[in-house]
């Protein structure tokens, strides 16, 4: 039995558990230096298979038993915390008990275990040094999710050992693991073999960690006698020596990282507030010796609650799912994000007069022109946008209903960005914004013309005698201007200079 679970992530009740083994040795609460390592695959592969083998331990492994949420194993002897998961792309199950009013559809059930995967596979890869993909025959769906795992370290510039153990569960020939891994792996990427080993290989690229691939057979066949158990050494000492421990608590850890993940899935309205108007909201830790009995009596059996994870929210804010998902016609699940991001092009044109124009055109059908704020005093150079986009469809009205086959897909939020203006880009005149008609929001500001002659610097307006000092208040307005060939100083120091 693992030591610790993590339960999928509840937004209707608000928490999560951190379940413990009543045995269990590891402390949550108190800062310890351990190795994380992450045992992730699709379902049904082999993670568990692959951890007793590793460790001498008896988890439950199997058709008949899987891993729910989140499982943590400690190792006190090799100071390791190996992470478990559920199986990517586990079976949904269709037969869910409707609460009231929250009957759960196909399609829900579906997108609902596609995002938790989703979560849960963010939380392992931020959480562990090292990740250990268990795959069977690599299927091009596996390349695709260790080539995200790859990227997403790239994307956060952190160096993560990632291990790919193939798993050929149905070779028990020598000759045919060697032709299966040479088609697998050594002719699709490049890299090189190692000489520490048979099926033993490290893929490279220009950016990002290697990625290294570890072949094992059917257990007790001559191919499995061959290379199983130089391989798993192999990879245990992987793991023992390529990352120096790290020192953490694990429950802030979880907290941490629940934080950040949960404002990229989850996102929160106050009904009263003006519609998409999202407010923060945070994860409060409280530890099981703080719980009263009654949640110790809802424990499963042999487990103790070591603490709950909840959900902080402003009075009377609701989360809601940032991306939903539907079937398409043709039965594909689709997930689209339902909180407002319009797509936004930002271009320079030069008119027959020669004028030259800044234009940002924003996409935000059904927003009318007071749900647009545009604030051009905050910023020193470039403006401050804001814009509401509104429900159209009140979901939840009495007098609505959705008809069958065309599920609701609406957008809904605010969205706000700076738009600035870099120093070398010269300087514009204030920003006009005109909604046109086909939902299309225009902002155009026109570039001034630089005077020949006499360049001041610094000042934003021209009236001021080049040779006069200038007063307070007109410090105060002045913007940073760069000369090439002149080396910029602060206002206090510079008034005008000729070019």
């Amino acid at each position: 039995m693992a030591e610790t679970l993590v339960e999928a992530i509840a937004l209707l009740i608000r928490q999560i558990r951190l379940l413990q083994n009543a045995a269990s040795q590891l402390a949550i609460g108190r800062k310890q230096s351990v190795r994380v390592i992450a045992i992730v695959g699709l379902f049904e592969k082999g993670k568990t298979w692959l951890i007793n083998q590793l460790f001498g331990v008896n988890l439950p492994s199997g058709t008949l038993h899987e891993t729910d949420g989140l499982s943590f194993l400690w190792i006190p002897k090799k100071r390791m915390l190996l992470i478990d998961s559920a199986g990517v792309q586990s079976p949904v199950s269709y037969c869910a008990q409707p609460t009231a009013g929250n009957e759960q559809s196909v399609d829900d059930a579906l997108f609902d275990a596609k995002s938790t995967e989703s979560f849960l596979f963010d939380m392992i890869s931020r959480m562990a040094s090292h990740m250990v993909f268990v795959v069977n025959s690599f299927t091009s769906l596996e390349q695709q999710y260790v080539e995200m795992l790859r990227r997403k370290y790239v994307a956060r510039q952190v160096h993560k050992e990632l291990i790919v153990v193939h798993n050929m569960l149905n070779v028990k020939d020598a000759e045919v693991a060697h032709q299966l891994f040479e088609k697998q792996v050594t002719t699709c990427y490049s890299g090189d073999l190692s000489t520490m080993g048979q099926l033993i290989f490290t893929a490279k690229k220009d950016k990002g960690p290697p990625v290294h691939h570890i072949g094992l057979c059917y257990e007790s066949s001559p191919a499995g006698d061959a290379f199983n158990d130089q391989n798993r050494q192999y990879l245990l000492q992987s793991l023992e020596h390529r990352e120096s421990e790290t020192e953490m608590v694990l429950q802030d850890q979880l907290r941490e990282h629940l934080s950040e993940l949960l404002k990229m899935f989850v996102s929160t309205e106050i009904p009263e507030q003006a519609a998409g108007s999202e407010r923060a909201f945070g994860i409060d830790f409280r530890p099981g010796s703080e719980l009263t009995s009654s949640a110790e009596e809802q424990m499963p059996k042999s487990y103790v609650c070591g603490g709950v994870f909840s959900l902080q929210l402003d009075e009377g804010a609701e989360p809601k799912m940032r991306t939903r998902g539907v079937i398409s016609p043709l039965g594909e699940l689709i997930g689209y994000d339902a909180t407002f991001e319009p797509n936004v092009n930002l271009y320079e044109e030069t008119t027959d007069a020669g004028e030259v124009q800044r234009k940002i055109l924003i996409e935000c059908p059904g927003v009318a022109m007071e749900d647009i704020e545009l604030d051009d005093e905050s910023l020193s150079a470039g403006f401050q946008l804001a814009i509401t986009k509104r429900a159209q469809i009140d979901e939840q009205a009495e007098n609505i209903r959705k008809v069958d086959g065309w599920p609701f897909r609406q957008q809904q939020g605010r969205w706000e960005r700076a738009f600035l203006v870099e120093l070398t880009d010269g300087k514009f005149e204030d920003p006009v914004m005109e909604l046109r008609q086909d939902g299309i929001l225009e902002i155009t500001m026109k570039k001034k013309k630089q005077k020949n002659g006499i360049a001041r610097l610094g000042y934003k307006s021209d009236r001021v005698d080049p040779a006069a000092a200038p007063s307070e208040s007109a410090a105060s307005s002045w913007v940073p201007v760069s000369v090439q060939g002149q080396q910029q100083e602060s206002p206090e120091q510079l008034g005008t200079a000729g070019v």
